[in-house]
């Protein structure tokens, strides 16, 4: 329950009013600055529920109200609230589905990992899964025990459910879902926010980040119909980001099974990226998928650019996820694209930016050698304007924000 002065602050962001992103209007009323600090006490002193907080943060976002001094909702709430940007688009996501969960069986879940263990299914499915957990519940508390066990008991063949691809956080610019047929990594990355997450993500199915197949998901593209066309991302699926689907130690039938079911989907842009690149050379891929590989440090960039050049693929990418360095590319040949990002981990804030001088450094790089550019949401240090051609698919310059 909120308390009083909490009511007080959802009803006045109820009721802001939307202000366009083309408004030159960047200044808050009085009523709006009074209410966000409220809303921040709250937050800061823990008084308020995950629905609470995402239900106001969908408010902030809807209405513009970070618009004096950030640029986006992501961006306010790590700098006014301390909560991560990855954490913040959660929270919203929660919201929605809880929601949903809410008017159709009257019983919202009271808990934001409760919800993200619904996420990987369709919306029908999550009704279904929900319907059974509050019945067999009985008025008492619903834990995550119960839900997994409902959730196992009807992938092992009680019930049917259509398995599909995940919405990808609102930070993430290159693909507006992921897929994670196969979980786990061995490298032990220090910067990983896989990992990180890894523990308590129902996509690892509780693998933690033991590399694990996850056949079943194989069924995630003929369940998902037609991509939409609502951004410029919205056909393109980021295939086990959970994960390195190419590490060393992953089995050559689970690397086949997955690329055969991509084939499959003609319709979807599938992309998989890898810091073994040297694998890439290995699988011939389909025409509807991206290959990339990560390239967080120099060391990284002679073993991938080797790779490229012997890699048929209709699109090559580097992906500087993070830029941890200053890196020097000697040529970008056989390089489709190039993707800058921030480092950033589950639950710590703030995300750690790459130096600005990195990334001049390989946006002069790419612009001598007219390769296109993009990066994430979360990288503060990137332009916030730039050019947007359309080119073979993907936009050159920066990604539509």
């Amino acid at each position: 329950m909120t308390t009083g002065t909490a009511q007080s602050v959802f009803d006045v962001l109820a009721h802001a009013t939307p202000i366009g992103p083309s408004s030159g209007d960047h200044l808050l009323t009085p009523d709006e600055r009074r209410v966000l600090l409220q809303f921040e006490d709250l937050v800061h002193r823990g008084r308020l529920s995950y629905y609470e907080v995402g239900r106001a943060l969908i408010a902030i976002r809807d209405g513009r109200l970070y618009r004096e001094g950030y640029r986006s909702i992501g961006e306010f709430c790590v700098e006014r609230l301390a909560i991560c940007q990855s954490r913040c688009y959660q929270l919203m996501t929660a919201v929605g589905v809880a929601d949903q969960l809410g008017a159709t069986i009257g019983v919202r879940p009271t808990k934001e990992a409760h919800v993200r263990l619904l996420l990987p299914y369709a919306l029908v499915d999550q009704i279904a899964i929900w319907r059974e957990v509050v019945a067999r519940s009985a008025g008492t508390k619903v834990t995550g025990t119960l839900i997994r066990g409902v959730i196992r008991e009807i992938t092992a063949g009680h019930c049917s459910l259509a398995i599909r691809f995940v919405q990808a956080e609102h930070r993430m610019s290159c693909a507006d879902w992921t897929w994670n047929p196969v979980t786990g990594c061995l490298r032990g990355c220090d910067y990983c926010a896989a990992r990180q997450l890894a523990g308590d993500c129902p996509e690892t199915a509780g693998h933690g980040f033991v590399p694990a197949f996850h056949p079943e998901r194989l069924s995630a593209p003929r369940h998902m119909g037609e991509p939409t066309t609502r951004s410029t991302a919205g056909g393109r699926v980021l295939v086990s980001p959970l994960g390195d689907i190419l590490g060393d130690w992953v089995p050559d039938e689970w690397v086949n099974a997955v690329v055969e079911t991509m084939r499959e989907a003609p319709a979807w842009t599938f992309l998989v990226q890898t810091k073994n690149p040297a694998r890439l050379t290995t699988i011939t891929w389909p025409e509807n998928v991206w290959v990339g590989a990560t390239v967080d440090r120099q060391v990284r960039v002679i073993p991938t650019l080797e790779a490229f050049c012997a890699v048929l693929a209709t699109v090559k990418y580097i992906a500087c996820t993070p830029l941890l360095e200053l890196v020097t590319m000697p040529s970008f040949t056989g390089v489709d694209w190039l993707h800058i990002s921030e480092q950033y981990a589950a639950g710590i804030v703030p995300d750690r930016q790459p130096a600005w001088r990195w990334v001049a450094s390989l946006l002069g790089q790419a612009e001598e050698a007219g390769c296109p550019v993009s990066c994430s949401w979360g990288l503060h240090v990137w332009p916030m304007q730039g050019p947007m051609t359309g080119c073979g698919g993907y936009v050159k310059g920066a990604m539509n924000r």
